[in-house]
């Protein structure tokens, strides 16, 4: 008799649902990772935020700088940007200030683009207008969304945080009582909505520093499959760039079979950083009319 796995992966087929609007939910506030939001989230399954992608606003600039009004979009270079596949983050501030802390004055934060090195944690800051993000997707599918805070100079300042996508709306809330960061994190069901972000802070006028964006599977989320012209199919996904990480592949044209028994198609694939493409050649693959693969984290 075999033993009962519990698989934790991404079983992906070429059809997409679609729907209309989401239903959003409050996950709770991590007010422990502290830094390591990268390896040691506290509600993540996987211990990461933003395995499937992220953007953190100033992260790349040098410390000790002010700018206002500050660029959030992806053309500025000094914004850390790995969203996934059809989303995008937009705000409708046009005059919001960006403060790229020093000496840890706002906490320190892993930088995934420099193999998680612990760096000074920025901050974005109104001097008026309207703090609000709108997360735009392209796909109907579930997300997590991490809404990441910090608060500093000693301040304590008291985040709240709603998301809403027209059908609802979730709020949570944290007061800091030290430098550093917390993490808001909010379940999103299936959609094509909108989704907007409102920050509220008291009694200082900051807003938050990124967005990180998980799947509700585990994290695992692939971003593109084709078939070539010989029958090969090449699978990519986003993938965590931590030395060592390594993948599986499955295949079946049979779903009734359960996972421990789908064929195994490769299970040392290793991480190509936040991104791995994985080409299947055509002959180990069965001669079906559809088949189903699985991703699996080792």
């Amino acid at each position: 008799m075999k033993n009962k796995t519990k698989h934790t992966g991404l079983i992906l087929t070429l059809g997409l649902a679609a729907s209309a609007s989401a239903t959003i939910t409050v996950l709770g506030v991590d007010s422990t990772a502290g830094a390591n939001w990268r390896t040691a989230a506290n509600l993540e399954a996987d211990n990461e935020y933003g395995t499937a992608g992220y953007v953190i606003f100033g992260l790349n600039e040098a410390d000790a700088v002010y700018t206002q009004p500050h660029d959030i979009s992806s053309a500025n270079t000094v914004n850390a940007y790995n969203l996934p596949a059809g989303i995008s983050v937009s705000t409708i501030d046009t005059n919001i200030g960006m403060w790229s802390g020093n000496a840890a004055n706002f906490g320190e934060i892993e930088d995934p683009g420099n193999g998680n090195a612990i760096t000074n944690a920025p901050v974005l800051a109104n001097s008026a207008g309207t703090k609000q993000f709108t997360v735009t997707r392209a796909a109907s599918e579930s997300l997590r969304i991490t809404v990441m805070m910090a608060s500093g100079d000693d301040q304590s300042t008291e985040y709240t945080v709603t998301i809403a996508d027209g059908s609802g709306s979730a709020s949570s809330n944290y007061a800091h009582v030290a430098n550093g960061l917390a993490y808001h994190v909010f379940d999103i069901s299936a959609g094509n909505s909108d989704v907007l972000i409102d920050i509220a802070s008291n009694p200082e006028n900051r807003s938050l520093m990124g967005i990180a964006f998980d799947t509700k599977n585990g994290g695992l989320r692939v971003t593109d499959i084709s078939v070539a012209t010989n029958g090969d199919v090449s699978l990519t996904w986003n993938s965590r760039s931590s030395l060592g990480t390594t993948y599986a592949v499955f295949s079946t044209d049979d779903l009734s079979l359960p996972l421990e028994d789908w064929p195994e198609i490769d299970d040392g694939i290793d991480t190509g950083g936040d991104s791995t493409t994985f080409v299947i050649p055509s002959a180990l693959l069965a001669d079906a009319d559809k088949l189903f693969f699985f991703v699996r984290k080792n």
